[in-house]
């Protein structure tokens, strides 16, 4: 950011000798994260320069995590519910600066809930949770859904795969990152005819 200044050197028989000076301000640095993945409320340390009167600390989504300047190189802050896949950027509204991380931040997926809680192979099955805007793979009882739509950051449609599908759903995300239903989906039988 870059500040000008005019100032009053001297007044010379009426006539104001002025100078313009401009002033400008180191931004805001962001060298790691550490770690780079975390589930809601881990603590993540972000290391840099110029961590002065810093204002916001936001995940991707507009979420801020709960933050401390340590030092002004060091921060530390935690994922906040509903962080995304992508950078992190810090702020301080008081300088006018921000900077948004090189390197991206990887939530660890959390399933809140889906429906329908059992199924055939080739229904479709809806996810809620947070951290899935970085998913790469769905499975049930380590069985690969046929296919998968990622809803924005909260949520997931997936085709049921075939076989014994009775068990947990996994969502994997980027760098392996995984989020394990806390509940078992059912596989129901499909009987074609009686005879």
């Amino acid at each position: 950011a870059r500040s000008r200044f005019e100032l009053l050197l001297a007044e010379l028989g009426g006539r104001a000798v002025t100078q313009t000076l401009t002033v400008t301000q180191p931004n805001i640095a962001i060298d790691t994260i550490t770690p780079i993945t975390g589930a809601v409320n881990d603590r993540i340390r972000i290391s840099g320069d110029q961590y002065y009167r810093i204002n916001s600390v936001v995940f991707n989504t507009g979420k801020s995590g709960e933050f401390s300047v340590v030092s002004p190189a060091i921060i530390e802050t935690t994922v906040p519910y509903g962080a995304a896949y992508g950078p992190i950027t810090i702020g301080s509204t008081d300088r006018g600066l921000s900077r948004a991380s090189v390197g991206v931040f990887v939530p660890v997926p959390l399933i809140e809930g889906f429906i329908p809680v059992s199924g055939i192979s080739g229904d479709t099955v809806s996810l809620s949770g947070v951290g899935f805007s970085g998913t790469t793979d769905i499975s049930i009882n380590n069985l690969q859904a046929i296919s998968f739509t990622v809803i924005q950051n909260t949520g997931i449609n997936f085709v049921v795969p075939s076989g014994n599908t009775k068990g947990k759903i996994r969502v994997t995300g980027q760098s392996g990152v995984v989020g394990v239903s806390t509940k078992d989906f059912y596989p129901l039988v499909r009987i074609n005819s009686i005879s």
